[in-house]
């Protein structure tokens, strides 16, 4: 098979990472052939049905080959950076061959969710990925508003919860996805007498981690609190240790976050072979995730499927696939 294209992404990558729902699935684009448009190479591979989930209760469990999105906010995108979680949970159950993809953004909401003009007009990253579970991460971003808002929380996130599952359906035999609410974390005060000293912003983030709590006992899901744990370690020592600047982890933090994640789930924390295999499969986990990103959140992305499209529509969604 010969693959042609223009795009640098596709030589380094297109094995890695794709658009289509198995990531194995690669795309054969022959030189001067008009015959497929970029549409039709878009178009998502039968999905057939997909094996049953464990019920969303701790300690978690998988089954082989299960699909995991991470979504919400920035501590969770920042995961891409540092890429400790995944590779605690790549290393955990390594007969299950899990793929783990991570769609998160800074400033998502479970309500504002601010996408580039037409983003999924060419194709639906999160669509494509066909996540069998998805890990939530919302809560910091909404709870500015403080214990006024904290209603208007609960019900959107069980409008989110129900738009996911209608929306993004395991298979084509519509099977749902099951979910893992996840708290915010705990606001560190870092010294800076510019900054914010936490106190006020940890209250209102216990407001916001009780009421995904209480969400997730509602609906049967399983929650994590992020928040009580880096509250007491975020204590520990004066000045920003874990974030770099009291919300956004640093790579210590991240570790820290792994760390805490992996408790609540599982229990104990695994032992791993040595920090040699740990080290060379997260620097492979950072690598994957950052040719990712250029999928979901590709910086030029008003070219490829926002306005400036408008000019050229072919050679952009053919850099897309």
């Amino acid at each position: 098979m010969k693959f042609v294209s223009t795009s640098w992404l596709h030589r380094i990558c297109i094995g890695c990472i794709s658009t289509s729902f198995y990531s194995s699935i690669t795309v054969d684009i022959r030189a001067n052939d008009t015959a497929k448009t970029a549409e039709d190479m878009l178009k998502l591979p039968p999905r057939p049905p997909r094996p049953a989930l464990p019920a969303s209760k701790l300690p978690l469990s998988f089954i082989p080959h299960e699909r995991i999105a991470f979504v919400g906010n920035s501590t969770a995108e920042r995961m891409n950076l540092f890429g400790n979680f995944e590779t605690r949970l790549l290393l955990r159950f390594p007969k299950q061959e899990l793929v783990i993809r991570n769609f998160s953004r800074p400033a998502d909401e479970v309500s504002v969710r601010q996408r580039a003009n037409d983003y999924t007009k060419l194709d639906d990253p999160v669509a494509a990925f066909g996540a069998d579970t998805y890990f939530c991460f919302f809560g910091f971003n909404e709870s500015f508003t403080g214990g006024s808002g904290v209603e208007k929380f609960k019900t959107d996130y069980a409008n989110y919860l129900d738009e996911m599952k209608q929306k993004y359906p395991r298979d084509d035999a519509g099977d749902s996805p099951r979910f893992i609410l996840v708290s915010p974390m705990a606001f560190e005060s870092t010294g800076d007498p510019l900054a914010p000293e936490g106190k006020v912003e940890n209250n209102n983030l216990q407001i916001y981690a009780e009421a995904t709590k209480q969400l997730a006992q509602e609906k049967g899901l399983a929650y994590i609190d992020l928040l009580q744990p880096t509250m007491k370690l975020f204590a520990e020592k004066e000045g920003a240790q874990f974030t770099i600047n009291g919300c956004h982890v640093n790579e210590a933090g991240d570790k820290a976050v792994a760390e805490v994640l992996e408790k609540v789930l599982f229990g104990d924390p695994a032992v791993y072979a040595s920090a040699d295999v740990f080290e060379k499969l997260r620097k492979a986990v950072v690598d994957k995730s950052w040719v990712h990103l250029q999928d979901y959140r590709m910086l030029n992305g008003w070219y490829v499927y926002g306005g400036r499209r408008t000019f050229d529509t072919e050679t952009f969604p053919r850099e897309y696939v």
